[in-house]
């Protein structure tokens, strides 16, 4: 969160503060706008990475984004987008070191699949938040965080708004429980998607 504290992702509500990274690496709040799937009693097999210094644990859907890099740098720029499931050992993610509040690179130590319960992915304003102190995409499924980033703006620009607007905003509150299921923006994109992208760049629902 914001304030540095954690919480589960399932108990995020729109209108909350979390942190994530900005262009120049440093650790900003960024508000959570809605999610984009909300799976809560789902059965999912989750791509698992464990880090060494700082000690980490992400767990994440295959096709869901995290930034990794092959070398140990800090530079954000050094890091790419890439599906969870092609995360590979050796490579390194940037991590919150929270006695010293910044990121550093962590270097994967392993790479698994485990089944787990529930999913859930926030949309941030950024389109990225640290989870587990670990710097990860909001998107997935596309296999470009620039794309889907650019895709999602329209939807983006409609939450930042509805505090703007009363009537909008009571049926969308802030604060509010999401209802289960793929939000229905993500799933035209999903659907243009599997219709004008290959294979390596779309994922699997």
């Amino acid at each position: 969160m914001e304030n540095g504290e954690s919480r589960a992702v399932s108990e995020l509500r729109p209108g909350e503060n979390v942190l994530t990274v900005d262009v120049d690496g440093r650790l900003v709040p960024s508000q959570v706008l809605l999610f984009l799937d909300v799976e809560r009693r789902s059965r999912t097999r989750f791509t698992v990475l464990e880090t060494e210094e700082p000690p980490s644990r992400l767990a994440l859907t295959a096709d869901h984004l995290v930034f990794v890099s092959d070398n140990r740098t800090q530079d954000t720029a050094g890091f790419r987008p890439v599906f969870a499931g092609r995360a590979r050992t050796g490579q390194f993610v940037l991590v919150r070191d929270a006695p010293a509040g910044r990121l550093r690179p962590a270097r994967i130590r392993s790479a698994f699949s485990e089944e787990g319960s529930g999913v859930y992915a926030p949309l941030t304003a950024h389109g990225t938040l640290l989870v587990n102190g670990v710097w990860a995409s909001c998107y997935a499924v596309i296999d470009n965080h620039r794309w889907a980033h650019l895709a999602f703006a329209p939807l983006r620009l409609f939450h930042s708004l509805t505090p703007l607007l009363p009537s909008v905003q009571a049926r969308h509150g802030n604060g509010t429980q999401q209802p289960s299921g793929i939000h229905w923006y993500a799933k035209l994109l999903y659907r243009l998607g599997e219709r004008v992208l290959d294979g390596k760049t779309f994922g699997s629902l």
